[in-house]
């Protein structure tokens, strides 16, 4: 038998199966913390002279999401819920996230809400505003003053 070092780091490839399945799934119940919040993937781009956000929400439905304009940002949010029942399940590991999120977009321009179409398909929203990718300028650097 060989002896090993301790280190606080060694447990990080558990830390996944250790949050979200065991502490964050179980605090979901409990009204007071708020349950489980997530964040979908997404891309922004210009296209066409539009800007486009892709997004990624896998089994969901449009009447779970909301898209809301205002404030020089598109508000993206939506709740997942888990529709399946837990009993006699024993997980191994869990990662399909449900709960809330909700993501902000700043908008290079004012956007009216004619300019704003948004599809579902096959859990993937886009959300296509027409005439804000012009107004996205090229990268720029910003200097980084030092004391």
């Amino acid at each position: 038998m060989s002896l090993a070092r301790w280190s606080p780091f060694s447990l990080l490839p558990f830390r996944g199966w250790f949050w979200r399945g065991w502490l964050w799934d179980d605090l979901e119940p409990f009204p007071w913390f708020g349950g489980f919040s997530w964040w979908p993937s997404m891309d922004v781009y210009s296209e066409k002279g539009d800007m486009v956000i892709k997004m990624e929400l896998p089994d969901m439905s449009p009447e779970d999401i909301d898209i809301d304009l205002g404030d020089g940002y598109l508000t993206i949010s939506g709740r997942h819920v888990r529709e399946e029942k837990e009993e006699d399940k024993n997980y191994f590991r869990r990662e399909r996230y449900a709960g809330s999120f909700t993501r902000h977009i700043p908008l290079p321009k004012e956007v009216k809400e004619s300019d704003v179409t948004a599809r579902l398909r096959r859990g993937v929203l886009e959300v296509r505003i027409k005439g804000a990718g012009k107004e996205v300028s090229g990268r720029k650097r910003i200097p980084i003053q030092s004391s």
